[in-house]
């Protein structure tokens, strides 16, 4: 609670007093209410507010003292209370400086204060700040790090998704040809089902033919029994296969398959130039026939060496195979092929067959050559 003193008497000033308003302000001061009291009776001159200072207080004081009839101990009380006045008013106004010098220095404190707990605040903050960026930075730090694993975790995958991937394509690839394989044999089944038919018919055919050489054989027995009449002039010696040569051009399929069959089991070098036409035979049994007869008797030319490069393009698998197996045994070779192969594939190899062929059997002793 602030405390208020008298501008004249220097006494202090009971708050009620100033709640009341019985204390009155002058100027700058205050008044009791004993000293308004007594310094302002009925018809006095009332001290303008304005007048501060000493003089200006004394002077005011004494102007309404003149007014008033002297005497006695109330005038020299009033003259006493004139000059406490000017002296009380003085250490009132330099106690209200250093009041306003004590609140100006209070609110700097304050103000001092309240920087202090603001850069402290900052301060906190500040250091709340720096906290949180070294966490933050050590989250990125550790996301980096996480991110850089799971990218060489996923490089790592991708390279076996890629692995798998070639592999199931290879697989496809392989899966393919196995299916072209496949259509071609299921192709080739009603074929064999029709040379299985033609077989049985060559096999009917072959029990006529075998009956007749019976009955051909009885009659040249008949005959050599009867007695000679005269002697007949030698003939040139024939071989004994010369017989079945007119048989290679029989209308009959099995008359021509027997036909090559008698002469490979000759073994006999000189039926090759007879049986390399058969390589072009209509008959599929009579073509692969001759192609097995030519690999059997291992002689043939290089006519008859090209004869079997065309048959590596025959369209039936058994044919190409048989002229395949031929060659190999024949020149000396062993240039890859494949029989069930494409039909690029296959023309390709028969073409290096060829100019192998062409450029005449290895030497003596050379190894059979692969491709």
């Amino acid at each position: 609670m602030d405390i208020h003193f008298c501008s004249v008497c220097n006494e202090s000033i009971p708050q009620p007093d100033l709640d009341a308003g019985r204390a009155i302000q002058r100027g700058k001061g205050l008044v009791c209410a004993a000293c308004e009291s007594a310094m302002a009776p009925p018809g006095a001159v009332e001290v303008p507010p304005a007048a501060t200072g000493t003089a200006g207080a004394g002077a005011a004081f004494v102007a309404a003292e003149q007014q008033r009839p002297a005497g006695g101990a109330r005038g020299a009380l009033l003259l006493a209370c004139a000059a406490l006045g000017g002296t009380g008013f003085l250490w009132w106004r330099a106690e209200q400086e250093a009041a306003q010098r004590r609140d100006a220095a209070q609110a700097e404190r304050q103000r001092a204060d309240a920087l202090a707990q603001e850069t402290r605040s900052v301060e906190a903050q500040l250091a709340e700040l720096r906290r949180t960026l070294g966490e933050e930075r050590a989250a990125a730090r550790t996301a980096a790090a996480d991110d850089a694993r799971r990218g060489g975790e996923l490089q790592a995958q991708l390279g076996d998704a890629r692995a798998a991937l070639a592999a199931l394509a290879a697989r496809a690839d392989e899966a393919d040809r196995l299916r072209e394989r496949l259509a071609r044999l299921e192709a080739l089944s009603p074929r064999m089902q029709d040379l299985e038919g033609k077989l049985r018919a060559f096999g009917e055919e072959r029990g006529a033919l075998l009956a007749r050489i019976a009955q051909l054989e009885g009659a040249v027995q008949e005959a050599a029994q009867r007695p000679a009449l005269e002697a007949a002039p030698a003939a040139p010696a024939r071989p004994s296969w010369d017989t079945r040569l007119a048989d290679l051009t029989s209308p009959s399929e099995a008359t021509r398959l027997e036909a090559v069959l008698a002469l490979s089991s000759t073994k006999d070098p000189a039926v090759v130039p007879h049986l390399v036409p058969r390589l072009k035979d209509e008959n599929l049994f009579v073509r692969t026939a001759t192609a097995r007869a030519l690999g059997e008797l291992r002689t043939l030319d290089q006519a008859g060496a090209l004869a079997l490069c065309d048959a590596l393009l025959d369209a039936e698998a058994p044919v190409r195979e048989a002229a395949w197996v031929a060659l190999r045994a024949v020149t000396g070779f062993n240039l890859a092929y494949d029989p069930l192969g494409g039909d690029a594939e296959r023309a390709r190899r028969a073409k290096a067959w060829r100019e192998q062929v062409e450029k005449g059997p290895p030497p003596a002793g050379t190894p059979a050559q692969g491709g």
